[in-house]
């Protein structure tokens, strides 16, 4: 087994950083709306799942708060599968969650860790997407058939990588994301 390492990787990132307060868990957004009706009472409350995805509801509308991509398309169905018989609701653009900081202002953006565990045919395409995305390559570590590829990016920019990384490997990837932390945007270029 051959590893490149790029940089110290946290022995546990989740450890070394301080906790992350609940709104700020979820990073990924995404608002809806609905014509139809949703059910009212514990049924509502059962639609999230507090380790993966939370469901705000307002009359007609509401948000979907996610830790990855994955999770936020368990919330749009489980949300889809709690509407009315007849109803169906439209989602809005995907968001990364940003806030300003009260002390110096600055707008603080997610960053996540991904792992990405794909054929070796394909790493160098999916390196180049990260690379392309603004990752901070941490290890390239090759096996027999397989390579992962770990590393830190911001959020906002991650977003499809996913979905590209299926399609460049027709389904033989393994994509992973975790919170790490929040940073100043601008130092991922906004």
């Amino acid at each position: 087994m051959h590893a490149t390492h790029y940089g110290a990787v946290p022995r546990s990132v989740l450890e070394d950083y301080p906790p992350i307060d609940k709104p700020t868990r979820f990073p990924l957004r995404q608002r809806w709306r609905t014509t139809g009706s949703l059910p009212q009472g514990p049924e509502l409350t059962e639609l999230s799942c507090p380790r993966r995805f939370l469901v705000r509801v307002d009359p007609g509308s509401g948000q979907i708060r996610a830790a990855c991509e994955r999770t936020l398309a368990q919330g749009r169905a489980a949300l889809a599968e709690a509407m009315a018989p007849g109803a169906v609701p439209t989602f809005g653009a995907i968001q990364a969650h940003s806030y300003v900081d009260p002390h110096s202002g600055e707008e603080m953006e997610p960053l996540v860790f991904v792992y990405v565990d794909a054929p070796r045919p394909q790493w160098q395409r999916l390196s180049e997407d990260l690379r392309s995305r603004g990752a901070r390559m941490y290890e390239v570590e090759m096996r027999a058939n397989r390579v992962v590829l770990r590393a830190q990016v911001a959020l906002r920019r991650l977003l499809g990588f996913g979905g590209d990384a299926l399609a460049a490997t027709g389904g033989g990837v393994h994509v992973a994301t975790w919170l790490v932390r929040y940073e100043p945007a601008a130092t991922h270029g906004r």
